[in-house]
């Protein structure tokens, strides 16, 4: 009986983060410059308790310098954010970079996130 219950809990835990999960692309110019993306995350400032930080894991098979944007859009597709980091990164190279959002925006579920 525990193993099936925790085998159900597990399950319904999946179908709701798949449910709930945010959207996250990276633009067709960014792919072209030989980056990919690994995992992300949505957390909290410490400051706040919305969900306004983007921790991502980018991956770069040639070497990069510039601005990178981070754009978020609600469900009904209106941008709610944005945030610009630099990044200087060789190629074979992978990191975890921060998108640090205004403390208004708020990424929410369902949230589409473009990194341009």
């Amino acid at each position: 009986v525990g193993e099936a219950a925790t085998e159900f809990v597990e399950g319904v835990t999946e179908g709701i983060d798949n449910t709930l999960a945010c959207e996250l692309t990276l633009s067709k110019e960014l792919t072209t410059q030989g980056i990919s993306l690994g995992m992300f995350s949505v957390e909290s400032e410490y400051f706040t308790e919305n969900g306004n930080v983007l921790r991502t894991y980018l991956i770069f098979e040639k070497d990069f310098n510039s601005d990178i944007t981070a754009i978020v859009t609600n469900k009904m597709k209106q941008e709610t954010g944005r945030s610009t980091i630099s990044i200087e990164a060789k190629s074979g190279s992978a990191d975890y970079y921060e998108f640090i959002f205004d403390e208004r925006t708020h990424i929410d579920v369902k949230s589409i996130i473009k990194i341009r």
